[in-house]
């Protein structure tokens, strides 16, 4: 395996926890933290930050984001969270009567329940956990199919959707793909060039660590004009400065027309932070290490007799229980013994993140070993 232990001194929780929760919230690393600081100083001791200065920050980070991506930073518009991105798209896309969606109806919530109450089109259902869901795709798929909406990974099982196979399908006819990222980026490596998919969504606080309140939407450049204006505010126009406050103004030729005010600088400052720190690191590596470490976590539960939830290709996300044992007290037991994990649907969610090592995850076994006794 990798070592990545040069790394764990950006984390002080690992002194009083094993920390094992990172598709809930990650821990911030200290450069973050310091960064963030930094520019709360501003606010503190300048007050009004120079317009550039802010206008440097956000195409510093946009182009970061791009990199990390492989996108174009003109495809890149901040949003407050994954909610925010999914709400825009809906208003983005021109609708049509009789036009359907299709949804899988275990996507992790924000995922799902802004369709439900979208009630101008037809939704149709498949399931990611019972997997092959290209093959779903295609039974419930007709050419007025106007939006795929998947989790590119699994909030539970960790299972990962073949992204480009579907993309090329949906590009063969003609339509959407909308994909929530939060569960796969800052954990696996994403091309999106590659994949050409129309819309991702990803909020920062998980795999991309804290803080949370900032997330991005990438939309296609390929499809841009053939979208709605909608959701426009004042500053999804051209400012060079507010000296001229009445004259015309130009609607930003990029995602960034959807940036409607005020930006969560804060928030920019801890993604940018986090982001290089995981380029610095090398997404590759942080991929490999993570299969390599689930994968021997997986190993480690089955000699328990522990049932592991199919996962496909693999991910940061682990999901097990034992039926003879309850779920609820065994995840209470390891939280009072300073294991950070998760509890979703009566599975043990455990998602290490490249901080951890194969000791803290025989740390946690044995300690399992012993509470079933």
């Amino acid at each position: 395996m990798l070592d990545f232990s040069f790394y764990r001194k950006e984390f002080p929780i690992l002194k009083n926890y094993i920390y094992l929760n990172n598709a809930a919230t990650a821990p911030m690393p200290l450069r973050t933290k310091k960064a963030i600081e930094n520019w709360l100083n501003k606010y503190v001791y300048e007050g009004n930050i120079p317009w550039e200065e802010c206008l440097q920050l956000e195409e510093e980070t946009r182009k970061i984001i791009a990199d990390f991506l492989n996108a174009q930073k003109e495809e890149i518009c901040f949003k407050r969270n994954t909610s925010e991105g999914i709400l825009t798209v809906l208003n983005l896309i021109n609708f049509d009567k009789n036009d359907n969606i299709i949804v899988a109806k275990d996507n992790f919530p924000a995922n799902f329940l802004p369709y439900l109450k979208y009630d101008k089109v037809e939704k149709r259902y498949i399931s990611i956990l019972k997997g092959d869901v290209l093959k779903q795709i295609k039974k419930v798929f007709n050419k007025k199919t106007k939006l795929v909406a998947l989790d590119w990974v699994h909030f539970l099982s960790g299972y990962q959707i073949p992204l480009k196979e579907i993309s090329d399908f949906c590009k063969k006819y003609n339509c959407y793909l909308l994909i929530d990222g939060i569960q796969g980026i800052g954990a696996l490596k994403i091309d999106l060039k590659e994949i050409n998919i129309d819309f991702l969504v990803c909020g920062s606080g998980k795999w991309l660590f804290p803080p949370q309140g900032i997330g991005i939407l990438y939309i296609n450049k390929e499809i841009l004009k053939k979208l709605k204006k909608s959701c426009v505010g004042w500053l999804g126009y051209e400012w060079r400065d507010f000296n001229k406050i009445f004259t015309k103004k130009k609607l930003k030729n990029s995602a960034a027309f959807l940036e409607e005010g005020t930006k969560n600088y804060l928030g920019l400052v801890g993604l940018k932070e986090n982001v290089r720190f995981l380029m610095e690191i090398g997404i590759e590596n942080i991929e490999n290490y993570l299969l390599s470490l689930t994968n021997y976590l997986i190993t480690r539960l089955k000699e328990l007799f522990f049932e592991i939830f199919e996962r496909n290709k693999g991910s940061g996300i682990i999901a097990a229980k034992r039926k003879d044992k309850d779920s609820q007290w065994l995840y209470q037991e390891l939280i009072n013994r300073n294991f950070q994990i998760s509890l979703r649907e009566n599975y043990l969610r455990i998602s290490p993140h490249f901080y951890n090592t194969q000791k803290e995850i025989d740390n946690l076994i044995e300690t399992i070993i012993l509470l079933m006794k």
